[in-house]
C-alpha cells in the first residue's frame, strides 16, 4: 500500500471516529449547561483529536520517520536556526508592511499597548508558537517527506503545499443542532467539510496565499535540513500577522482584494510577491547545513 493509500485512509478513519466521538462530547457540554461550543467546533476538535491520534498509533507504519527524518534533531546550529527565522520574519514583515504603508494601502494605529491588545499579545503568541510548531512538524516534518519516498522533491512540495493549503477551508460553520447531537447527524456532518470548497473561485486568492506559504515553508525545511528555521518563522509570521491590526489597518474596502488583499496580508498580488521574495531570499541567502536534504 503506498503512502498516499495509507494517509489518506488515516484521514478518512479518523474524520469518522471524530464524527462518532463529536455528539458525546457535545451532549455532555449540554447536561453542564456549557453553551459556548457549538456543535461545528466540538466536531472539528474531536477529529483533530482523532487524526492525532492515529497519527501517533500508526506513525511507524504510515511515516518510518525517525526524529531526525522529520527534522527535529539538535545538532550543531538548531538554535541559531530559531534565531535566524523570527529575525528573518519580523524583518520581512516590517518591510511590507512600511511598503504597504507608503503605498497607502495601510494606516498606522495606536491600540496594540490598550488593556484588550496586551492580553491578546499574549495569547497570540502561545497560538502563534503552537502554529509554528504543530503544522511544521504535521505538513513539513510528517506529510512532506512521506511524499519524498515516492515522488520527486518538487512534486512532494506541491503535493504537500496543496493539502497544507486545502486543509484551511474544511471549517464549515453554523451546524444547527436542535437538541441532543445524534451520530447520525454528525456523520451527515463530514460532508459539510468540503461546503467551503464548493465556491472555489471565491477562494482562489487565500488559497493562492496559503499555497505559496507551504511552498515557502517547504522549501526552507529541504534548504536547512531541519525544521528549526520554518518552524521560527512560520510562528512569527502568525503572530505578527494577527496582532497588526493593533498598529496598523487596510484603508481599502476590499475594492483591491485581488491586489493588496484583504487585510490578511498574504492573499493579494502584494502578498505573493511577498512570499516569493522570502523563497529567493531563503534560497541565496539560508546556509545549508552539513546534512543537507535539498
Amino acid at each position: 500500500m503506498s503512502f498516499i493509500t495509507r494517509f489518506l485512509l488515516v484521514l478518512v478513519l479518523s474524520a469518522i471516529c471524530g464524527a462518532l466521538l463529536a455528539p458525546f462530547v457535545y451532549n455532555g457540554f449540554l447536561s453542564f449547561e456549557i453553551t459556548s461550543f457549538p456543535f461545528d467546533k466540538v466536531l472539528n476538535r474531536c477529529v483533530l483529536i482523532s487524526l492525532v491520534c492515529f497519527l501517533i498509533t500508526f506513525r511507524k507504519s504510515l511515516f518510518v520517520l525517525s526524529a531526525d527524518e522529520i527534522g527535529l534533531s539538535r545538532t550543531a546550529g538548531w538554535k541559531q536556526d530559531i534565531l535566524y527565522g523570527i529575525v528573518f520574519g519580523t524583518l520581512s514583515l516590517a518591510i511590507l508592511y512600511f511598503i504597504l504603508y507608503h503605498a497607502e494601502a495601510r494606516i498606522l494605529e495606536n491600540r496594540l499597548f490598550t488593556p484588550k491588545y496586551m492580553k491578546r499579545i499574549f495569547e497570540y503568541a502561545l497560538a502563534a508558537i503552537f502554529i509554528g510548531s504543530f503544522e511544521e512538524i504535521f505538513f513539513r516534518g510528517c506529510v512532506l517527506q512521506g511524499f519524498l519516498k515516492t515522488q520527486k522533491r518538487w512534486i512532494a512540495v506541491i503535493l504537500t503545499s496543496l493539502f497544507y493549503a486545502v486543509t484551511h477551508f474544511l471549517a464549515p460553520e453554523d451546524f444547527v443542532v436542535e437538541g441532543k447531537a445524534t451520530i447520525l447527524f454528525s456523520l451527515k456532518s463530514l460532508l459539510r467539510f468540503l461546503e467551503p470548497l464548493q465556491n472555489f473561485s471565491a477562494l482562489l486568492p487565500d488559497f493562492m496565499g496559503l499555497f505559496l506559504l507551504g511552498v515557502v515553508l517547504a522549501y526552507a525545511r529541504l534548504k536547512t535540513g531541519r525544521l528549526y528555521f520554518s518552524m521560527a518563522l512560520h510562528g512569527i509570521w502568525v503572530y505578527w500577522i494577527k496582532i497588526d491590526s493593533g498598529f496598523i489597518r487596510p484603508t481599502y474596502l476590499g475594492g483591491e482584494h485581488w491586489f493588496f488583499g484583504d487585510g490578511k496580508v498574504i492573499n493579494g498580488f502584494v502578498g505573493w510577491l511577498f512570499l516569493l521574495s522570502a523563497l529567493v531570499w531563503i534560497h541565496y541567502f539560508v546556509p545549508l547545513k552539513k546534512r543537507e536534504v535539498a
